[in-house]
């Protein structure tokens, strides 16, 4: 299956072939220092010029939307699936570092279990990074329909799960800050829209 990225058509960022056997995207794009702005200015498509592609099969990369050019990159086995699109933490006022988050559905050592609950998380450091040579793994306990970074002003990382849940957590993920259960049980998130208030 082939898929391309478009940021404003027809203007095509970037093609690249992603393969996936599921009902899993095939690759998305995400504008990077977005919808949520913690220092007060007003969000724009992409104040940064830059997106954040998730292909699966393939891997992450960050393009610059003014030349087309792949700035980062970070390719996976071809066994990784995502779960939902990676997400970008830009760094925050104080913080050294810039966060990319993915959750997996399934990757070697993932059980059936944790399929969908389990989030990478490793730093940007630019071309100092080597890898993922700083990941880290967290499993949630429900599996996870998206990530958005840089909720509060203090960059903490919201968890929406498929079952409608919420989970509030510090961007490093090593402290939950609050939990919200579904209404229902029988609650299935099939759509959400965030919006800065």
């Amino acid at each position: 299956m082939s898929a391309s990225a478009f940021i404003e058509d027809p203007e095509e960022l970037v093609k690249l072939t992603v393969t996936t056997d599921r009902a899993q995207f095939p690759a998305a794009v995400s504008p990077i220092d977005s919808l949520y702005r913690t220092k007060g200015s007003v969000p724009t498509a992409s104040s940064s010029g830059q997106v954040l592609v998730t292909a699966q099969g393939e891997g992450i990369q960050i393009y610059s939307t003014a030349d087309s050019k792949c700035l980062r990159s970070w390719t996976f086995p071809a066994n990784v699936r995502f779960a939902c699109p990676a997400k970008y933490l830009a760094k925050q006022d104080g913080d050294s570092d810039s966060y990319v988050y993915v959750v997996l559905d399934t990757a070697d050592g993932i059980s059936s279990k944790d399929q969908g609950a389990v989030v990478w998380r490793w730093t940007d450091r630019g071309i100092d990074s080597v890898g993922l040579d700083d990941k880290i793994s967290t499993t949630f306990s429900a599996p996870i329909f998206s990530l958005e970074p840089g909720v509060t002003t203090a960059g903490h990382l919201l968890v929406v799960h498929r079952d409608g849940s919420l989970t509030l957590t510090n961007a490093q993920l090593s402290k939950v800050y609050a939990t919200k259960s579904p209404v229902s049980g029988q609650t299935q998130l099939i759509w959400y829209q965030p919006i800065a208030v």
